[in-house]
């Protein structure tokens, strides 16, 4: 909650724009922004143990982006909630066809920005759009490295078929 203290308005009905995007129900968004606000407090405290810029192998999350990563750890929450047989939140909602597209959406950027351009552009280009791994690859062959985008798109599949197990979004 001391995160919360330290935001300013106009920070928090930010995080409620982000998490009524992804929860057409204002009361659920409401339900996801002040989770999400913990969240963002607790991943704060949590990466005060990483390192600095001097040694970037994990590098911290940019302080004012914490709330939109909170926001999506705790949208997960609820979604999956709200998508499972016995549902435990309140209040209930049942998400449409829409939704899911938007949650989709989600993954996809929630599980490459922290990641490097490779990951972002298999995400959009070949996820999203149907674009093949290769033509991703020629966009800039010095940076996109064909193997690793294979891998990307292999580890990115496994996540949208963990997260949408009865779709047959991601083949």
């Amino acid at each position: 909650m001391v995160l919360k203290r330290i935001l300013k308005d106009e920070a928090i009905h930010k995080a409620f724009r982000l998490a009524h995007i992804l929860h057409p129900d204002r009361t659920v968004a409401w339900c996801v922004t002040r989770d999400g606000l913990d969240r963002a407090s607790l991943l704060k405290s949590l990466q005060g143990r990483r390192p600095d810029a001097r040694t970037p192998f994990k590098m911290k999350t940019p302080e004012e982006a914490l709330p939109q990563v909170g926001i999506y750890y705790a949208s997960d929450s609820w979604e999956r909630d709200q998508e499972g047989a016995g549902k435990q939140k309140e209040p209930l909602y049942e998400p449409g066809p829409n939704d899911l597209v938007v949650r989709y959406i989600k993954l996809l950027v929630c599980e490459t920005m922290h990641r490097d351009t490779g990951n972002v552009a298999v995400g959009i280009g070949t996820l999203l759009y149907t674009y093949l791994t290769s033509q991703v690859s020629n966009l800039a062959p010095d940076i996109f490295d064909d193997d690793n985008i294979r891998r990307d798109k292999s580890r990115l599949v496994a996540k949208i078929k963990d997260r949408f197990p009865d779709s047959t979004i991601a083949t």
